[in-house]
């Protein structure tokens, strides 16, 4: 008989990686999964009109993934999250087995459907004379950006955020995308608001910047990591207290 004691199964029975399950099951029913396929396959025409270089894959592809990483989870979201698991949520001893549950399974997705997008433009020769370490690099370096954008929506969708917060961010991100204007000070300001986007935007630029060195590699990357840590942590706890409001 298989073992059901081992740490694989204690791992796929953890109340998150359930919720995950259920949710991805509830997702790929739904049809919403297929439509996210559909949009990868809607979009990979873009390169067979223009094909390019590395440079120009990652930095588009990394826009299409991005859109797809933000429609997909907050339609994920607002089916997980709607009135009917208020209930469920009720019974659990900790609430953060939705919201890192949700993440997962969202999480879940971002690599087969890159792989996908990735897999036609090498078939078809969409990009030119690429080399393995920079699609590699490229790579995680768009993975590590949709899944912050995934955690992100996640963080940002109700019942985890009020309207509020969402509207503060979105004043934070006009903000950090405006253009730097010509008084000296303001424009200093407008450095510093935009700052959490940096690690965003050298990542775009992984395995197509060859004097990037080790360092210009992993601290992207890193930062990003710890940014999935933070806004996981955020959204556990905004859970929470939008549940004890909800009582």
């Amino acid at each position: 008989m298989p073992d059901r004691t081992g740490p694989l199964s204690a791992f796929w029975r953890l109340p998150s990686v359930t919720f995950a399950r259920f949710t991805l099951r509830s997702y790929a029913r739904s049809g919403w999964l297929w439509g996210e396929v559909i949009f990868v396959l809607a979009f990979f025409p873009v390169f067979w009109t223009y094909p390019g270089t590395e440079d120009y894959f990652f930095s588009t592809g990394g826009i299409g993934m991005g859109i797809l990483a933000l429609i997909g989870t907050a339609i994920m979201a607002h089916r997980a999250m709607s009135a009917r698991v208020y209930l469920p949520l009720a019974r659990l001893s900790s609430r953060a087995a939705c919201t890192r549950g949700l993440i997962l399974a969202t999480g879940a997705l971002r690599l087969p459907l890159y792989l996908l997008l990735v897999a036609l433009a090498l078939v078809f020769r969409r990009i030119i004379d690429p080399q393995a370490i920079d699609l590699l690099l490229g790579s995680l370096g768009l993975l590590a950006n949709t899944l912050v954008i995934a955690t992100l929506t996640v963080a940002l969708s109700s019942p985890m955020a009020t309207r509020l917060i969402r509207i503060g961010f979105l004043l934070w991100l006009v903000l950090a995308l405006a253009p730097l204007p010509g008084v000296d000070w303001l424009a200093t300001l407008l450095s510093i608001i935009r700052l959490p986007l940096l690690p965003i935007a050298t990542s775009v630029g992984l395995g197509t910047t060859p004097t990037l060195g080790v360092v210009g590699v992993l601290w992207p990357l890193l930062v990003e990591a710890l940014s999935l840590i933070g806004l996981t942590f955020a959204a556990d706890f905004l859970l929470a207290r939008r549940d004890l409001i909800l009582q």
